[in-house]
Protein backbone atom coordinates (compact mmCIF):
# COMPACT_ATOMS: atom_id res chain seq x y z
CA UNK A 1 0.00 0.00 0.00
CA UNK A 2 2.90 2.62 1.19
CA UNK A 3 4.40 1.78 -2.16
CA UNK A 4 1.36 2.56 -4.19
CA UNK A 5 0.98 5.74 -2.37
CA UNK A 6 4.61 6.47 -3.05
CA UNK A 7 3.93 5.88 -6.52
CA UNK A 8 0.95 8.00 -6.54
CA UNK A 9 2.56 10.90 -5.54
CA UNK A 10 5.76 10.92 -7.92
CA UNK A 11 3.27 10.72 -10.52
CA UNK A 12 1.26 13.73 -9.05
CA UNK A 13 4.67 15.73 -8.65
CA UNK A 14 6.04 14.72 -11.74
CA UNK A 15 2.72 16.18 -13.95
CA UNK A 16 2.34 18.95 -11.56
CA UNK A 17 6.50 20.28 -12.72
CA UNK A 18 5.46 19.64 -16.37
CA UNK A 19 2.57 22.02 -16.16
CA UNK A 20 3.60 25.36 -15.61
CA UNK A 21 0.57 27.99 -15.90
CA UNK A 22 -0.05 31.33 -16.10
CA UNK A 23 -1.50 34.17 -13.38
CA UNK A 24 -3.96 37.01 -15.03
CA UNK A 25 -3.06 40.18 -12.92
CA UNK A 26 -5.38 42.79 -14.13
CA UNK A 27 -4.59 46.56 -15.17
CA UNK A 28 -6.70 49.34 -14.62
CA UNK A 29 -10.49 49.58 -14.11
CA UNK A 30 -12.79 46.90 -15.32
CA UNK A 31 -14.74 47.29 -19.10
CA UNK A 32 -12.26 50.32 -20.41
CA UNK A 33 -11.25 48.62 -23.95
CA UNK A 34 -15.07 47.29 -24.25
CA UNK A 35 -15.10 48.69 -28.37
CA UNK A 36 -11.55 48.68 -29.03
CA UNK A 37 -10.86 49.08 -33.16
CA UNK A 38 -6.79 49.67 -33.02
CA UNK A 39 -3.85 49.65 -31.01
CA UNK A 40 -0.49 50.22 -30.73
CA UNK A 41 1.93 50.83 -28.28
CA UNK A 42 5.33 53.02 -27.73
CA UNK A 43 8.25 49.97 -26.69
CA UNK A 44 7.97 52.10 -23.34
CA UNK A 45 5.68 50.87 -21.92
CA UNK A 46 2.24 52.57 -23.10
CA UNK A 47 -0.83 51.42 -24.91
CA UNK A 48 -2.61 53.22 -27.87
CA UNK A 49 -6.21 52.10 -28.45
CA UNK A 50 -9.08 53.28 -31.02
CA UNK A 51 -12.45 53.53 -30.19
CA UNK A 52 -15.14 54.62 -32.21
CA UNK A 53 -17.29 55.65 -29.01
CA UNK A 54 -14.14 57.02 -26.83
CA UNK A 55 -11.72 57.91 -29.17
CA UNK A 56 -8.19 57.56 -28.26
CA UNK A 57 -6.68 56.84 -24.88
CA UNK A 58 -3.10 56.19 -23.99
CA UNK A 59 -2.90 53.36 -20.80
CA UNK A 60 0.16 53.42 -19.10
CA UNK A 61 0.58 49.23 -18.44
CA UNK A 62 2.61 49.23 -15.21
CA UNK A 63 -0.41 51.25 -13.24
CA UNK A 64 -3.23 50.86 -15.29
CA UNK A 65 -3.88 55.06 -15.38
CA UNK A 66 -6.05 55.30 -18.95
CA UNK A 67 -6.00 58.78 -20.72
CA UNK A 68 -7.92 60.55 -23.38
CA UNK A 69 -5.13 62.00 -25.42
CA UNK A 70 -8.17 63.88 -27.91
CA UNK A 71 -11.69 63.68 -28.94
CA UNK A 72 -10.66 63.43 -32.57
CA UNK A 73 -13.36 61.33 -34.49
CA UNK A 74 -11.80 58.07 -36.12
CA UNK A 75 -14.70 56.45 -38.06
CA UNK A 76 -12.60 56.10 -41.22
CA UNK A 77 -9.02 55.04 -39.68
CA UNK A 78 -7.92 52.15 -41.52
CA UNK A 79 -4.31 51.81 -40.29
CA UNK A 80 -3.10 53.38 -36.93
CA UNK A 81 0.50 53.11 -35.49
CA UNK A 82 2.96 54.68 -33.63
CA UNK A 83 6.91 55.78 -35.07
CA UNK A 84 9.33 58.00 -33.86
CA UNK A 85 7.59 59.36 -31.06
CA UNK A 86 4.68 59.94 -33.04
CA UNK A 87 1.03 58.31 -33.54
CA UNK A 88 -0.26 58.12 -37.31
CA UNK A 89 -4.00 57.50 -38.63
CA UNK A 90 -4.13 56.06 -42.37
CA UNK A 91 -7.89 57.12 -43.04
CA UNK A 92 -9.68 54.91 -45.78
CA UNK A 93 -9.19 58.07 -48.74
CA UNK A 94 -5.58 57.02 -48.56
CA UNK A 95 -4.98 60.51 -46.27
CA UNK A 96 -2.71 60.58 -42.69
CA UNK A 97 -2.96 62.41 -39.67
CA UNK A 98 0.07 62.82 -37.19
CA UNK A 99 -0.55 62.93 -33.37
CA UNK A 100 0.92 64.35 -30.78
CA UNK A 101 0.70 61.64 -27.74
CA UNK A 102 0.99 64.11 -25.34
CA UNK A 103 -0.80 66.85 -26.51
CA UNK A 104 -3.40 65.26 -28.65
CA UNK A 105 -2.52 67.79 -31.38
CA UNK A 106 -3.22 66.43 -35.04
CA UNK A 107 -2.05 67.76 -38.19
CA UNK A 108 -2.49 66.38 -41.60
CA UNK A 109 0.28 64.63 -42.37
CA UNK A 110 -0.38 63.34 -46.04
CA UNK A 111 -3.04 64.49 -48.78
CA UNK A 112 -6.07 62.30 -50.04
CA UNK A 113 -4.77 58.95 -52.06
CA UNK A 114 -1.49 59.19 -50.63
CA UNK A 115 -1.42 56.00 -49.02
CA UNK A 116 -4.25 54.43 -50.70
CA UNK A 117 -2.63 51.63 -52.05
CA UNK A 118 -0.53 50.14 -49.68
CA UNK A 119 -1.84 47.32 -47.10
CA UNK A 120 -0.21 46.05 -43.45
CA UNK A 121 1.46 48.94 -42.52
CA UNK A 122 4.05 47.95 -39.54
CA UNK A 123 7.30 49.35 -37.74
CA UNK A 124 10.16 47.47 -36.67
CA UNK A 125 13.17 49.43 -35.18
CA UNK A 126 13.55 52.99 -36.88
CA UNK A 127 11.74 51.95 -40.58
CA UNK A 128 8.20 51.83 -41.63
CA UNK A 129 7.63 49.02 -44.02
CA UNK A 130 4.25 47.74 -45.70
CA UNK A 131 2.67 46.03 -48.47
CA UNK A 132 1.85 46.90 -51.85
CA UNK A 133 0.22 44.75 -54.85
CA UNK A 134 1.65 41.85 -53.06
CA UNK A 135 5.45 43.47 -52.39
CA UNK A 136 7.19 44.53 -49.65
CA UNK A 137 8.88 47.68 -48.95
CA UNK A 138 10.67 49.79 -46.42
CA UNK A 139 10.51 53.52 -46.05
CA UNK A 140 13.31 55.91 -44.32
CA UNK A 141 10.53 58.48 -43.85
CA UNK A 142 6.68 58.93 -44.18
CA UNK A 143 7.18 60.20 -47.52
CA UNK A 144 5.86 57.39 -49.95
CA UNK A 145 8.67 58.32 -52.99
CA UNK A 146 11.72 57.12 -50.50
CA UNK A 147 11.04 53.75 -50.25
CA UNK A 148 12.90 50.37 -51.53
CA UNK A 149 11.58 46.73 -52.00
CA UNK A 150 12.83 44.18 -49.84
CA UNK A 151 12.50 40.87 -51.45
CA UNK A 152 9.88 39.25 -53.91
CA UNK A 153 6.47 39.99 -55.04
CA UNK A 154 5.57 36.88 -52.75
CA UNK A 155 3.62 39.09 -49.81
CA UNK A 156 -0.08 38.20 -50.97
CA UNK A 157 0.45 35.70 -48.64
CA UNK A 158 1.12 38.10 -45.54
CA UNK A 159 -2.17 36.85 -43.72
CA UNK A 160 -0.95 39.09 -40.52
CA UNK A 161 2.10 40.68 -39.58
CA UNK A 162 3.28 40.25 -35.80
CA UNK A 163 6.31 42.47 -34.83
CA UNK A 164 8.84 42.73 -32.09
CA UNK A 165 11.38 45.68 -31.73
CA UNK A 166 13.90 44.04 -34.20
CA UNK A 167 11.84 41.28 -36.13
CA UNK A 168 8.74 40.61 -37.91
CA UNK A 169 6.96 37.36 -38.35
CA UNK A 170 3.82 36.33 -40.50
CA UNK A 171 1.07 34.59 -40.15
CA UNK A 172 -0.66 32.50 -42.69
CA UNK A 173 -4.37 31.18 -42.18
CA UNK A 174 -3.49 27.89 -42.88
CA UNK A 175 -1.80 27.44 -39.82
CA UNK A 176 2.18 28.21 -40.66
CA UNK A 177 4.07 30.65 -39.16
CA UNK A 178 7.22 32.59 -40.43
CA UNK A 179 9.92 35.15 -40.02
CA UNK A 180 10.71 37.29 -42.57
CA UNK A 181 14.43 38.63 -43.11
CA UNK A 182 13.92 42.48 -43.45
CA UNK A 183 17.23 42.51 -45.18
CA UNK A 184 16.12 40.69 -48.44
CA UNK A 185 12.91 39.41 -47.64
CA UNK A 186 12.74 35.76 -47.16
CA UNK A 187 10.51 33.43 -45.32
CA UNK A 188 11.76 31.09 -43.10
CA UNK A 189 9.15 28.51 -41.97
CA UNK A 190 9.15 28.56 -37.70
CA UNK A 191 9.41 24.64 -36.63
CA UNK A 192 10.10 21.94 -39.19
CA UNK A 193 7.50 19.94 -39.84
CA UNK A 194 4.87 22.19 -39.02
CA UNK A 195 3.53 23.53 -41.57
CA UNK A 196 -0.01 24.11 -39.76
CA UNK A 197 0.77 23.98 -36.03
CA UNK A 198 -1.32 27.40 -35.41
CA UNK A 199 -4.14 26.66 -37.45
CA UNK A 200 -6.78 27.20 -34.58
CA UNK A 201 -4.70 30.58 -33.12
CA UNK A 202 -6.78 33.19 -32.89
CA UNK A 203 -4.29 36.04 -31.28
CA UNK A 204 -0.33 36.13 -31.48
CA UNK A 205 1.79 37.69 -29.73
CA UNK A 206 6.17 37.45 -29.80
CA UNK A 207 7.42 38.10 -26.39
CA UNK A 208 11.85 37.45 -25.63
CA UNK A 209 11.94 34.99 -28.82
CA UNK A 210 8.65 33.55 -27.96
CA UNK A 211 5.50 33.27 -29.61
CA UNK A 212 2.19 33.62 -27.79
CA UNK A 213 -0.52 32.07 -28.99
CA UNK A 214 -4.74 31.98 -28.07
CA UNK A 215 -6.50 28.36 -29.12
CA UNK A 216 -9.36 26.39 -28.88
CA UNK A 217 -11.21 26.80 -25.77
CA UNK A 218 -9.18 29.76 -24.66
CA UNK A 219 -5.58 27.95 -24.46
CA UNK A 220 -2.65 29.33 -24.44
CA UNK A 221 0.70 27.68 -25.80
CA UNK A 222 4.23 29.08 -26.15
CA UNK A 223 6.41 28.16 -29.01
CA UNK A 224 10.64 29.00 -28.61
CA UNK A 225 11.56 30.23 -31.69
CA UNK A 226 13.19 29.42 -34.20
CA UNK A 227 12.51 25.91 -33.71
CA UNK A 228 9.22 26.02 -33.47
CA UNK A 229 8.82 23.65 -30.11
CA UNK A 230 5.43 24.16 -28.73
CA UNK A 231 4.04 24.07 -24.87
CA UNK A 232 0.55 24.38 -23.74
CA UNK A 233 0.88 26.76 -20.86
CA UNK A 234 -3.05 26.85 -19.50
CA UNK A 235 -6.24 25.01 -21.02
CA UNK A 236 -8.70 27.96 -20.64
CA UNK A 237 -8.37 30.93 -18.23
CA UNK A 238 -7.99 32.70 -21.71
CA UNK A 239 -11.56 31.86 -23.00
CA UNK A 240 -12.37 35.40 -23.06
CA UNK A 241 -9.46 36.58 -24.69
CA UNK A 242 -9.60 38.70 -27.89
CA UNK A 243 -5.61 40.01 -28.17
CA UNK A 244 -2.68 39.58 -27.24
CA UNK A 245 -0.33 42.38 -26.91
CA UNK A 246 3.56 42.34 -26.17
CA UNK A 247 5.74 45.13 -24.39
CA UNK A 248 8.28 45.71 -22.60
CA UNK A 249 9.14 42.13 -22.70
CA UNK A 250 6.09 41.79 -21.25
CA UNK A 251 2.54 40.11 -22.46
CA UNK A 252 -0.68 41.04 -21.96
CA UNK A 253 -4.25 40.35 -22.83
CA UNK A 254 -7.68 42.13 -23.72
CA UNK A 255 -10.69 40.18 -23.25
CA UNK A 256 -14.25 40.10 -24.91
CA UNK A 257 -15.77 42.09 -21.39
CA UNK A 258 -12.86 44.81 -22.40
CA UNK A 259 -10.98 44.07 -19.03
CA UNK A 260 -6.84 44.32 -19.80
CA UNK A 261 -4.57 41.72 -17.95
CA UNK A 262 -0.76 41.28 -17.72
CA UNK A 263 -0.51 37.21 -18.62
CA UNK A 264 2.45 36.49 -16.10
CA UNK A 265 4.04 33.12 -16.97
CA UNK A 266 4.37 31.11 -13.42
CA UNK A 267 7.96 29.80 -13.32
Amino acid sequence: MRKIIAILLFVSISISGFTQGITLKQVGKPNQYMNIQFMDRDNNGHLYTISFANGLNKTNLATGELTKVNDVNFKNTKFFFYYRFKLYSIDKDGSMMEIDPSSGAWTTKSPINTWSFIDMPVVVGSFFYAIENGSFYRYTSLDPNKRTQVGGSDFYNANTLIRTDTTLYSFIREGSFYQINLRDGEWKRIGKGKSKAWKAASALAVVNNKLYTIETGGALYETSLPDGERKLLDANQLEKGRLLIADSGKLYTITLEGNLFEVVINP
